[in-house]
């Protein structure tokens, strides 16, 4: 049976750097990053590797993402999670992500936004790893500090394009030093309400675009800094700019919360949801639409995609799995 290899960037469950934080597991210490891998069960014919841990600098990764060199491009979250409201009734949350207004007159907004738009210093890292292929010795450089839990990241000519909370931007290295000078602003005003919804899962797509999604609990118009365009993404939503950054446009509703998203080399796309509707891998082509919370369709005649049958729900998710592979 052929071998299929998967690269894992590992971060342990208690870091190295927040082993003082509160978890709700029953350890009383970190598990090194050999014991998690000898912890897999895998099923024949699958191979899991440690690429590499919090020794090469790799702190809570959220996105992997490979240049045409074969380097392998991710990034910290030290500063995870950072939520500007807790504890909030649901009605009162709806209430305040529709009201940005009311957003900036919040302390906790406006220091959080500060972050996201770089007018304060972050603590959080993007990182460039080579080395990483059987043989060789891993070597981790930092492209960029100063950031704040960047959640998607994809590299394009001398830099990265970058979507961290409220913007998008990208990252230059204008005099190939390996390490970036320039910050470009691309698409800002996006909803950070909820850290763990933010825009992110950016894959380039055909036609000189980078799609992208959105989770559950935010809201925002967002705009495209270069040419003023402006589109509406609340709730769970897929969308699309073009790489030089004048256009964007939303171009799937639904699902309840995306947290996977992803093309085949056929040109295919699928997502995933991560609660609720039991969705675990669905098509996701250009206009269509799913149930989620909103219930928000792209155009108003527009049918959403109906729910599985029980007795095809996981047939269907395996068979989608499968073409992943």
């Amino acid at each position: 049976m052929k071998t299929l290899s998967i690269f894992l960037g590992i971060s342990l469950g208690v870091t190295l750097t927040t082993q003082a934080k509160k978890t709700q597991s029953a350890r009383t210490e970190a598990s090194t990053p050999e014991a998690q891998l000898a912890g897999f069960e895998l099923q024949e014919g699958f191979v899991a590797e440690l690429v590499a841990s919090e020794k090469d600098g790799v702190i809570n990764p959220i996105d992997l993402s490979f240049d045409d060199s074969g380097r392998l491009w991710t990034q910290t979250a030290r500063m995870y999670p950072l939520d500007p409201v807790k504890d909030i009734q649901w009605n009162v949350l709806l209430k305040l992500m529709d009201d940005p207004a009311a957003q900036d007159k919040n302390p906790e907004f406006k220091r959080i936004k500060d972050l996201y738009q770089g007018r304060t210093r972050g603590e959080d890292e993007i990182l460039v790893l080579s080395g990483i292929y059987p043989g060789q010795k891993i070597k981790t450089k930092t492209f960029a500090s100063g950031l704040t839990i960047p959640q998607s990241l994809i590299p394009y000519r001398n830099g990265v394009y970058v979507a961290q909370g409220s913007e998008f931007f990208y990252l230059n290295d204008t005099n190939n030093d390996g390490k970036s000078d320039k910050r470009v602003p691309v698409l800002t005003g996006f909803g950070f309400t909820d850290t763990h919804t933010m825009a992110h899962c950016m894959v380039r797509g055909p036609g000189g675009w980078i799609h992208f999604t959105q989770g559950a609990l935010n809201k925002g118009n967002i705009t495209a800094v270069r040419s003023g365009q402006s589109a509406r993404m609340d709730y769970s939503k897929c969308a699309k700019f073009s790489l030089d950054g004048n256009k964007i446009e939303v171009i799937n509703a639904g699902l309840n919360n995306i947290w996977g998203y992803t093309m085949q080399a056929n040109g295919q796309w699928y997502g995933t949801e991560a609660n609720d509707q039991s969705w675990s891998v669905v098509p996701m082509e250009e206009q269509t639409g799913y149930r989620g919370i909103g219930n928000e369709r792209l155009r108003p005649y527009q049918p959403q995609f109906p729910n599985l049958h029980k007795f095809q729900r996981k047939k269907r998710s395996r068979s989608f799995q499968r073409s992943f592979l």
